[in-house]
Parts: C-alpha cells; sequence; structure tokens
C-alpha cells in the first residue's frame, strides 16, 4: 500500500499528514524509535480516517475502542510503520 506524505516534519513540528490506500492519516513521527512508538518505532501517535470517519487512533498506545480491526486498515497502518521506520 502507497504512503503519500502531504506535510513535512520539521524540527519543531513532527506532526505529518498524508494518504495511505483509501484513508487519510495523521501522525506524530519522532527522529528515533521509542517504547512508546507503534511496534517500538517512530509513529508515537497516528488517526486514520475514512470519509472523515475515525477508524483507528494510537495515542501512545492501542485503545480497545480505537485499535484497528479491520485487515484493510491494519494494512494501512502496518505501511505507515514501514514508511517512517
Amino acid at each position: 500500500m502507497k504512503v503519500t506524505q502531504k506535510t513535512k516534519e520539521t524540527e519543531f513540528h513532527n506532526w505529518v499528514s498524508g494518504i495511505v490506500g483509501k484513508y487519510d492519516y495523521q501522525a506524530m513521527v519522532f527522529d528515533e524509535p521509542s517504547e512508546y512508538g507503534i511496534e517500538n518505532g517512530r509513529v508515537s501517535k497516528l488517526v486514520l480516517r475514512l470519509n472523515r470517519k475515525e477508524v483507528a487512533q494510537y495515542d501512545r498506545g492501542w485503545e480497545s475502542d480505537t485499535a484497528p480491526t479491520d485487515p484493510d486498515v491494519n494494512v494501512a497502518v502496518d505501511a505507515i510503520v514501514r514508511h517512517y521506520a
């Protein structure tokens, strides 16, 4: 799944946004991997939306009601994590 980044990381602002497959995303991405990142990676916060509806949200951990349950959403999350590895 292709990840297209719309905004760039800057020195003081680690939020990025873009499109992955049919989903829009916003993510906080740090320079170094962290225990708080998805799979101990650089993405410490992530919101994934489809048609403006939130389908997954990670904020230093998955909550039961915001964790991705759809296989398509899982593929999108994996693509984002790999993109920012």
